[in-house]
């Protein structure tokens, strides 16, 4: 307990709604009660210790620091299946072209795409057509043979 009411640590998997079990934990006491202040310390394999501060990051970019302690992009997505594309299609991809996929054994759904091991875009594959979503503002180099 705290002075601005009691504090609580849950551990819980996917689907739990720690606001709604704070109301509903109120509800079971006969009354009402919110949640003022909610932090995650762990999350999808991450963990608060390792996390870098705003300030940490801040120093980062404004000193043009190595990024040490920063994980690369693929670490937050290595659950999603990837599809590498050669050259041109990344370039397609990279300027947000739909493109047709041939070849591939990979099953509709999200994609990480890469071209040349770089990470270019999160998209949809749906009958061999990949769509790009959100892109990542990385060089993935020169206009290759598009049309």
């Amino acid at each position: 307990e705290t002075d601005q009411g009691p504090l609580l640590e849950v551990t819980c998997g996917k689907g739990l709604y720690v606001r709604v079990l704070a109301e509903d934990i109120a509800r079971r006491l006969g009354g009402l009660g919110h949640v003022r202040f909610l932090r995650r310390t762990k999350t999808a394999g991450f963990v608060q210790s390792d996390a870098l501060g705003l300030e940490k990051l801040e120093e980062i970019v404004h000193k043009g620091a190595a990024l040490s302690g920063v994980l690369p992009l693929e670490t937050v997505l290595d659950d999603i299946p990837v599809l590498e594309l050669d050259g041109r299609q990344g370039w397609q991809v990279a300027n947000g072209q739909t493109i047709r996929v041939g070849n591939q054994d990979t099953p509709d759904g999200e994609m990480l795409v890469r071209a040349n091991g770089a990470p270019l875009a999160l998209g949809h594959l749906a009958s061999g057509m990949f769509r790009p979503k959100t892109k990542f503002n990385l060089d993935v180099g020169e206009k290759k043979n598009v049309d």
